[in-house]
């Protein structure tokens, strides 16, 4: 058995540590222990079997990827699920929905809004993270060293020469205790290169939810006004079926009696079945409708049945008005403005690109300690910190690369003071002023095209 599945591992390609790929659509067979992982593994190693088109028509109507249970599992527990489920129920039992109800739904529990309000979190995240560089950074080191000399532990060993006496110990063991803080106090130059992308993120993940907003409400309203028409509409129609209705009932006496001709009949009853069709057509959209609207909602699919009611608002704004609105209320212009912004402080901040580099640390030191401050920086881009680090005990490279005038057993003052200043580098700075520029002035054509 174990020889003819090997066999048929190696037959299929696959690797001997994979598990085989269970028949699609075999009762017998238990749900996949790796989640859709394994499913989509199984679903590949089945894929790669030679089969005809009947077999693989099968498998691809009985194999989903998941359970309906799979999916309730992942959902029933989490809160905002429950709360969205609580009001929902109560607004489906306060009798029908008005479009202010279905927009207040829909910008809380619309799920393309949440995902964005979910990146604007990450964001906050982000921001988080890149701020932290101001606070202080406590670091606690340990090392542990063991050296056994002649390799067999062997003990101490003492000798005598002119009086002195020496003692060898045959291993050693050192363990060594530091505590490291720093803390970056402020900046300036131009803005750090991780500043420059949060602002851009920042702006990025704001304009997409703004954006995400808008189309969502604009859907809601767009579905929520067409039910309403689309009800008037088959409101009209009905009664326009029931004296089609009754045009046909009457002709059709008359035709019994022989004072209309059959071809009277005849369209008649046709009326009456292109009404009906008129009629289950609009029905059908107010159904697909319905649906979508409450899709764009984010209403629960098992709450039912909604119901809505109101009528189509008149545009009270004057073309100046409205054009004054969209303006101000434009979040592509923002974008715009806000890009302008951003790449304006570029322009002015190209003079930093001719500042030296700087290095500079300053402080106190003992052969166990040392403290101090620093002033460095690389591109234009420099920062002011402190540092202070204390070991328990003196060994060797205790203080890293933090070099100074002194020794590292020695106490006392020092000043570092590092400059460099490129004098020719060819034409790039000047190559990246140009840029720079041209991108300003390209950001604020597009944003005087999106005005007008």
């Amino acid at each position: 058995m174990v020889a003819c599945r090997a066999g048929l591992l190696l037959a299929l390609g696959l690797p001997a540590g994979c598990q085989t790929a269970r028949p699609s659509g075999d009762p017998a067979s238990p749900p996949a222990g790796g989640g859709l992982q394994q499913r989509i593994e199984d679903k590949i190693a089945t894929q790669r079997r030679p089969a005809d088109g009947s077999a693989r028509w099968e498998d691809f109507r009985a194999d989903p990827y998941q359970d309906t249970n799979d999916i309730e599992r992942s959902t029933e527990s989490l809160r905002m699920e429950r709360r969205r489920d609580e009001i929902a129920r109560a607004l489906a039992e306060s009798g029908p929905l008005a479009l202010e109800q279905c927009l207040v739904f829909g910008i809380e529990f619309n799920d393309a809004i949440q995902a964005r309000r979910a990146q604007l979190r990450s964001i906050g995240g982000d921001e988080l993270i890149i701020r932290s560089r101001f606070l202080p950074h406590l670091t606690y080191a340990l090392a542990s060293q063991h050296a056994d000399r002649n390799g067999s532990g062997a003990p101490e060993e003492t000798s005598t020469t002119e009086g002195a006496t020496t003692t060898v110990s045959g291993s050693t063991n050192s363990t060594y205790h530091s505590l490291l803080l720093s803390q970056t106090l402020f900046e300036f130059g131009k803005d750090n290169a991780s500043d420059v992308a949060l602002r851009d993120s920042q702006r990025e993940a704001l304009f997409a939810y703004e954006d995400t907003v808008r189309d969502v409400l604009s859907n809601i309203r767009k579905r929520f006004f067409t039910v309403v028409l689309r009800t008037a509409q088959r409101a009209i129609r009905e009664k326009s079926l029931a004296e089609f209705q009754a045009r046909y009932n009457q002709i059709r006496e008359l035709e019994k009696v022989r004072r209309v001709l059959e071809t009277d009949v005849l369209t008649a009853r046709l009326n009456v079945l292109n009404e009906q069709g008129r009629i289950n057509s609009l029905e059908k959209e107010i159904l697909r409708q319905r649906l979508d609207l409450l899709h764009q909602m984010g209403f629960p699919s098992g709450v039912t049945p909604v119901e809505i009611a109101g009528g189509v608002e008149a545009f009270g704004l004057t073309l100046d008005q409205a054009a004054d609105l969209a303006l101000r209320r434009s979040s592509q212009i923002a974008r715009k403005r806000a890009a302008v912004a951003e790449q304006a402080r570029k322009v002015r901040q190209l003079a930093w690109n001719y500042a030296p580099d700087v290095g500079l640390r300053a402080g106190w030191k003992d052969d166990q300690s040392m403290a101090g401050v620093g002033v460095g920086g690389t591109g234009g881009v420099y920062a002011a910190s402190t540092f202070a680090e204390a070991h328990s005990d003196t060994y060797p490279d205790r203080f890293g690369i933090a070099t100074t005038p002194l020794g590292e057993d020695d106490e006392g003052w020092f000043v570092n003071l590092s400059v460099e200043l490129p004098l020719f580098e060819g034409l790039a700075k000047r190559g990246q002023s140009i840029r720079e520029q041209a991108l300003l002035d390209r950001g604020r054509h597009e944003l005087r095209s999106g005005i007008e």
